[in-house]
């Protein structure tokens, strides 16, 4: 697949905020367990 900023990926409606060669950072929105959503960071490792 090819992917660029502002692209949506993963199961928690991440969105690509930055790409790498080494790495995608993405935000995410998950549950907060009381109704509502926060925003969290993650990044996923590229490697060949």
């Amino acid at each position: 697949y090819r992917v660029k900023e502002d692209n949506f990926l993963g199961q928690n409606h991440g969105k690509i905020q930055l790409l790498a060669e080494d790495k995608i950072v993405l935000m995410e929105l998950v549950p907060d367990g009381i109704g509502g959503w926060l925003e969290r960071e993650a990044a996923l490792s590229l490697v060949e």
